[in-house]
């Protein structure tokens, strides 16, 4: 079980949690931004937008516990990739 924790005050590429399968990913703290979960798939240093069901680009606006499964172990992370003010607290924890 790996976990990664990370602040943002600006934007910014998040920390990489190597081989998520499945997890948990929380967003804290009092901001004005958006984050995303970026995952690389095939394991080649390329990371993509993760999508939630239907399809979308997972955006977050704002403080939220949600689960992830990735469906196979891959690596993930989380930018922020609009900054506004506040502090964005990450944590992402593999099961």
């Amino acid at each position: 079980m790996a976990v990664v924790t990370q602040s943002f005050t600006g934007t910014g590429t998040g920390t990489v949690c190597p081989t998520v399968k499945s997890g948990i990913l929380s967003i804290t703290g009092t901001f004005v931004g958006t984050v995303r979960v970026f995952v690389d798939a095939l394991g080649t240093g390329t990371f993509a937008a993760a999508a939630d069901s239907t399809g979308t680009a997972i955006s977050i606006t704002t403080p939220v516990a949600m689960k992830i499964d990735n469906g196979v172990a891959c690596n993930t992370r989380v930018d922020c990739t609009a900054y506004t003010s506040g502090t964005i607290n990450v944590a992402l924890r593999s099961a």
